[in-house]
């Protein structure tokens, strides 16, 4: 049970993430010169979520750590757990909310050095210097008790994880610039 509720939390933060990406990217594509009606319609849907996608990540993130948590409840709590995706995904989501216009550049620079300081100080696997798969965050700390059922954690390395977490490091690097 324990392992199905993981891969349920895991797969809701990466198709939140996707489906953002998904988002960005058809804003990001250049508009035909013949506009319709629709295409603009569509453009202007795809920006309002991308938006209030926007939005939910603000709420969703400590603002002491920088960390977003890897869920928002209707009621507005947050979840307890974050992912190093959650975070690679929210770095990534700064970067073009910025580009969007929804925050000017000062803001996602002062988001970005807030998450990359916690991540500096966040503990990591030795000798590989990976982060660990579950983090709280709003202390950055291993969880080694599950949040919400309070069952034992073992701590697990995703390459693909860090994999995700790096590449959007490596993008938010220019930005701080």
């Amino acid at each position: 049970m324990y392992k199905y509720v993981l891969s349920r939390v895991k797969r809701a933060a990466v198709v939140r993430a996707l489906a953002f990406i998904c988002i960005l990217a058809a804003l990001a594509t250049p508009v035909p010169a013949v506009v319709t009606a629709d295409s603009r319609d569509t453009r202007q849907t795809l920006y309002r979520y991308a938006r209030d996608t926007w939005a939910s990540f603000v709420a969703m993130t400590d603002p002491d750590t920088g960390l977003p948590a890897d869920t928002l409840n209707v009621d507005g709590t947050r979840s307890v757990q974050t992912s190093t995706t959650n975070i690679g995904a929210y770095m990534w989501s700064t970067l073009v909310a910025e580009r969007l216009g929804l925050i000017r550049h000062s803001e996602a620079v002062k988001r970005l050095d807030r998450t990359l300081h916690t991540l500096e100080s966040m503990e990591r696997h030795q000798p590989s210097g990976q982060f660990y798969n579950w983090y709280d965050h709003t202390t950055g700390q291993v969880l080694t008790i599950w949040p919400p059922t309070g069952e034992a954690v073992i701590p697990k390395l995703s390459s693909v994880d860090n994999g995700w977490l790096a590449r959007r490091s490596e993008s938010s690097r220019t930005t701080r610039n």
